[in-house]
């Protein structure tokens, strides 16, 4: 059976559960025997394709690793609106799930527990103690021939991206210059540095036949470099950390296949972990900046973050010189190694 045939079954046997557990209740006799079914089936899953399984939401459709769900079955429809509703952006279901955690989630999925958002979704698993179910805020782009990009307010086809623009950013990319081009970039050039797919597709592409370990970490720096350059409010803040965490899941469904993807796993969350402490620095600097009295508070968190920055990254070295000009106290590198 092909990917998408199973991703489909295994949507209409979690949507069959759904229907019947709102119809009775979670203890009635029928409702515990397709719990126990749908379970097995999430379990046959995770066998046969030897990878987790990410349910992610893309506008109004809800994927599957990947694949599209069917939108013409109208139970599928019903679970696909249920996941909507619980407003997060995936939700992964991981090896050697209990049977307890399962139907953890589709309480969650029933909304018996009338929880909605990444945030509480997140609090009800770990206060639960469920290892096996992790919640992220990230949705999908599904990114077709005739679909858009959306970023900033702007419609841009990524299909028609001149391929000139696609060419030179892969280029300022692999030099590292892209933060200083975006300043004077024009509208194209912007869409391809803020496209997730594209993006994710840049850094799977480049780290072929590489040492993925630290070949990673360095690619992975490239972007969130100038995306953290170009945080200058919160608002803008949430948005490149959503195409930054929307990139990690992309990426990690690019490799589900490949036999090192654990190792790989690991390398990525240890190193969006320290990308996602970085996200704070420009608002550490305004505050240091204004307030110079809550100096040893702020440098002290602004050094915690820079310990676990690559020593050579633009990010780096500006937030050093940074912190030099603004003074009162000398603060070279040292300081911070």
């Amino acid at each position: 059976m092909n990917k998408a045939k199973m991703c489909n079954r295994l949507a209409k046997s979690l949507a069959q559960f759904a229907a019947l557990a709102k119809m009775y209740n979670f203890e009635h006799p029928i409702v515990k025997e397709k719990s126990k079914a749908s379970y097995k089936e999430v379990c046959n899953f995770l066998k046969e394709n030897n990878q987790s399984i990410v349910l992610a939401k893309s506008a109004d459709m809800l994927l599957i690793n990947g694949e599209k769900m069917d939108p013409e079955n109208k139970l599928i429809m019903k679970f696909i609106e249920s996941f909507i509703s619980l407003d997060i952006g995936s939700i992964e279901i991981e090896f050697d799930i209990s049977q307890e955690e399962f139907d953890a989630f589709m309480h969650l999925i029933c909304r018996t527990e009338h929880i909605t958002g990444a945030d509480k979704v997140k609090n009800f698993l770990s206060e639960r103690k469920i290892e096996h179910l992790t919640a992220r805020t990230a949705t999908f782009q599904l990114v077709q021939e005739n679909e858009n990009i959306v970023k900033k307010g702007d419609f841009v086809k990524v299909a028609e991206l001149p391929p000139e623009i696609m060419e030179r950013f892969s280029r300022d990319f692999a030099d590292g210059t892209v933060s200083l081009k975006l300043k004077t970039a024009d509208k194209d050039y912007k869409a391809a540095a803020h496209n997730s797919t594209f993006l994710a597709e840049l850094v799977f592409n480049q780290l072929k036949g590489k040492d993925a370990s630290e070949d990673l970490e360095k690619i992975l720096w490239t972007v969130a470099d100038y995306l953290i350059n170009e945080i200058d409010t919160f608002k803008k803040e949430e948005m490149n950390r959503e195409v930054l965490e929307d990139i990690r899941v992309k990426l990690l469904l690019m490799w589900q296949d490949r036999p090192e993807k654990e190792k790989i796993t690991q390398d990525v969350e240890k190193t969006y972990a320290i990308i996602n402490s970085s996200l704070q620095l420009k608002g550490l600097i305004a505050i240091y900046s204004k307030h110079k009295k809550e100096l040893t508070t702020i440098v002290s968190r602004i050094k915690k973050i820079l310990k676990n920055i690559p020593t050579d990254s633009r990010l780096y070295k500006k937030t050093l010189n940074d912190l030099i000009k603004i003074g009162p106290v000398s603060i070279d590198e040292a300081t911070f190694k």
